[in-house]
């Protein structure tokens, strides 16, 4: 009998104490960060404002690397890495879950199909985005009078981006339903709550949270939705499988989704691999260009000294080229118009310069150990980017600096200067230079290299027609209490540089308005 008891107890013992091992060690790896010690100096800042540890770090390491944020000296080398040793989509892909969101997967469709055709397609577009922007300012801006209203800023902004860019991307009968404008905005969101959600946790206990959390269970029935509205678009343009999509015209009704199934694969051309394709895209650009134009609308109004002279460019411009008409009849100016408008895109270009939409950039995660051309030893799994907030207001900044400052008799960097870049322009030899989209040795705002913002042509058109239907048809203002204040400021979150969606700005219908049949 004691025989049978010591072998129950040697038996209990091979099995119990390797688990109660094996849960020690997890514990361990749970509340124990396991990223290797790495000497390099330590941003400290009290205030834990990201800006003001960005702008230090950049004093601290101009030149030799601090903790994961790199010397601007070393962007080119990282930029010119392939995407087996480092890459943002992995850094995507890690941040956000993708395993569950599929944010971080293979978009290269989703890429060929802006760079080449949504790109190409912008000048045939126009029409169409100005129809829309007729129609969302209609409808959003419906209050809006001649006398002043205080409206906030974002949430109208978020409306009427929303709606332009869905029409290029879904169409006119789903951009305007409020089911898809719900779902292509809270994903978004709700994909942002995913990673905020999983940083509470250590990195070994993420792939077994993950699937429980409530936010991931909202991200995944947002796919499902935007599946179920592709399923009829699929089915009109691919009307027995295999078959080759029909040719579909810039603009309408399934062109985006007839562009995009020319880069997939035939076992990708679904309604499910088409709606993810959808969400990945808004995820991208919606949420960005929106922030952006709200940004661009608040500088308008916090510095109204430049209204004028932005809407002598705009009917100078449009009067050069001449408005053409649509289909409907319908007036509207031209992409031509649009580019002589050098004021307006260097007003963009500082409106993102001073208020970007995260504090650093070129963010990358890497793959496997890397050592730098300087010595600098990076393990698997880090992720690194560069200080673009103090890059872009330095004073060795090639292209904004000090020099350029002097040259063109620009304010100072950290003062907002919205002809800063067009001034630049004048200088022979610089026409084509330091455009909103450029980028480059000191323009980074869109990215550099191969992983630059493929749609940031196409979010410039967007932000520039709804920046001239302001300027065209409203009169726009802080709210008198909101003055002495200055330039609203938004919220930190991280790294990121978040729009503050309370704040408002007041808005009237111009007077003298012009009344052709291009504007509201």
């Amino acid at each position: 009998m004691e025989g049978l008891k010591l072998q129950t107890m040697q038996s209990w013992a091979w099995t119990v104490v390797p688990a109660i091992l094996v849960v020690y060690i997890v514990f361990r790896m749970a509340f124990n960060e396991t990223t290797p010690e790495l000497h390099f100096p330590v941003v400290q800042v009290p205030s834990g404002d990201t800006r003001d540890a960005i702008v230090e770090g950049y004093k601290k390491a101009p030149i030799n690397p601090p903790r994961v944020v790199l010397p601007m000296s070393m962007f080119k080398e990282v930029i010119e890495l392939p995407e087996e040793d480092m890459s943002f989509r992995e850094l995507v892909h890690f941040m956000f879950d993708g395993k569950h969101t599929h944010l971080g997967e293979n978009v290269d469709a989703l890429v060929s199909a802006i760079r080449i055709d949504l790109t190409k397609s912008i000048g045939g577009l126009m029409p169409i985005l100005q129809d829309e922007a007729r129609i969302a300012f209609a409808t959003v801006m419906k209050d809006v009078k001649e006398s002043w209203i205080a409206i906030p800023a974002q949430p109208y902004a978020l409306q009427i981006v929303s709606r332009l860019s869905g029409r290029i991307f879904v169409g006119s009968e789903l951009c305007r339903q409020p089911e898809y404008l719900r779902t292509s905005t809270m994903f978004t969101a709700d994909a942002a709550m995913v990673r905020n959600d999983l940083q509470q946790y250590n990195q070994i206990l993420r792939p077994w949270v993950s699937p429980f959390l409530s936010s991931l269970k909202r991200v995944q029935v947002h796919l499902q939705d935007a599946k179920s509205w592709m399923d009829p678009v699929i089915r009109d343009i691919l009307s027995n499988t295999g078959e080759k999509p029909k040719t579909v015209a810039a603009g309408s009704r399934g062109a985006w989704i007839s562009w995009l199934l020319k880069y997939l694969p035939d076992h990708e051309k679904t309604s499910t691999k088409l709606g993810l394709l959808q969400m990945q895209v808004s995820f991208a650009s919606l949420h960005t260009t929106t922030s952006a134009t709200t940004n661009a609308l608040l500088d308008l109004a916090t510095f109204p000294e430049y209204v004028d002279e932005l809407r002598e460019e705009i009917e100078a411009a449009i009067a050069d080229d001449g408005e053409s008409i649509d289909e409907n009849g319908q007036l509207y100016f031209t992409k031509a118009a649009v580019s002589k408008m050098k004021k307006l895109d260097s007003f963009l270009k500082e409106s993102q310069r001073l208020t970007p939409l995260a504090f650093d950039g070129l963010s990358r995660r890497l793959h496997k150990n890397v050592t730098f051309s300087n010595g600098l030893r990076l393990p698997k799994g880090m992720l690194l980017s560069f200080p673009m907030y103090a890059a872009h207001q330095s004073e060795k900044n090639p292209i904004s600096g000090i020099q350029a400052t002097a040259e063109t008799d620009s304010a100072p960097l950290d003062a907002f200067d919205g002809y800063r870049f067009s001034r630049m322009r004048e200088v022979p030899g610089n026409e084509a230079k330091y455009q909103a989209t450029s980028t480059g040795p000191g323009q980074f705002t869109f990215g550099h290299g191969t992983n630059a913002c493929p749609g940031r042509f196409f979010a410039l058109y967007i932000m520039k027609i709804v920046m001239i239907f302001v300027l065209r048809n409203y009169d726009i203002r802080l709210p008198p209490e909101s003055r002495a204040a200055g330039r609203p400021k938004g919220k930190t979150a991280g790294v990121s540089n978040l729009v503050n969606s309370t704040v408002k700005i007041e808005v009237r219908a111009r007077v003298s308005s012009n009344t052709n049949s291009s504007e509201v």
